[in-house]
């Protein structure tokens, strides 16, 4: 391509300034950096990067306005096989379609809580942080459950806040923060629900994060019914798209 290189490189200011430039639709770039030691950092100027692409593993995190860092990105990057992006902006999901083989997709929505929006009330309900112990019950009781889920469970409960509501000792009500620091694996079981438990944890995870000083954030399947109405009540507003989809390049 010529005009740009992309190279690898490590946590840095400059990459954290580029971060500050599109604060919101970069939480989940900063996230994996912040919980992912071992991902892996590309861009293509330190002076002046024009898109930062973090890469764990299947999965890519991709910030980037710049259609020349995208095929160049490609050209270097991307050989043959399948890869997974993670809550791109329909800007950035609509033009690696174009480019690609659609392996599969799932449509989300991004929202956040600007921190003036947070609710300082006292809540209705016990919340604590959730004990690893409960690390199998929830994963069983994931909607998205596959062989690795386990593991990412244990890594929220283990190295970040979560919130969680007990009764009689058993866990009845869950929201952990994913890798990526987005809100998660939230669940009701079910003779618990409408007793406002989920907005109560929803609260106590969305003042820990600020207290960390981050923004608290989640990305909702645009199909899914109920998240968005629990989500605006907690404070969180909604802002583009967070796209989750895989691709074969062939």
């Amino acid at each position: 391509m010529g005009e740009i290189k992309i190279f690898k490189t490590q946590d840095s200011k400059q990459i954290r300034d580029y971060f500050k430039k599109y604060e919101l639709e970069t939480l989940n770039l900063a996230g994996i950096i912040d919980n992912v030691p071992e991902a892996e950092i590309f861009t293509d100027s330190l002076d002046n990067p024009s898109g930062v692409l973090i890469r764990f593993k299947y999965f890519n995190y991709l910030h980037t306005v710049s259609t020349k860092f995208l095929d160049e990105m490609f050209e270097e990057l991307f050989p043959q096989g399948k890869y997974g992006f993670a809550g791109t902006t329909r800007f950035l999901t609509s033009e690696i379609k174009r480019r690609y083989q659609l392996d599969w997709e799932n449509d989300c929505d991004f929202y956040y809580m600007p921190k003036e929006n947070y609710s300082n009330v006292a809540l209705k309900s016990n919340v604590s942080e959730i004990d690893i112990k409960d690390a199998e019950f929830i994963d069983e009781n994931y909607n998205y459950r596959n062989s690795h889920t386990i593991h990412e469970i244990k890594d929220a409960i283990s190295n970040r806040p979560s919130s969680g509501i007990y009764i009689d000792g058993k866990l009845v009500c869950w929201v952990l923060i994913h890798e990526d620091d987005s809100l998660g694996f939230m669940y009701t079981m079910d003779e618990h629900r409408g007793k406002g438990f989920a907005l109560d944890v929803s609260l106590d995870i969305s003042k820990k994060i600020i207290d960390k000083g981050k923004i608290p954030f989640l990305q909702i399947v645009s199909s899914n019914p109920m998240s968005p109405g629990l989500a605006r009540k907690t404070g969180f507003v909604k802002k583009g798209q967070a796209d989750w989809f895989g691709i074969i390049i062939e």
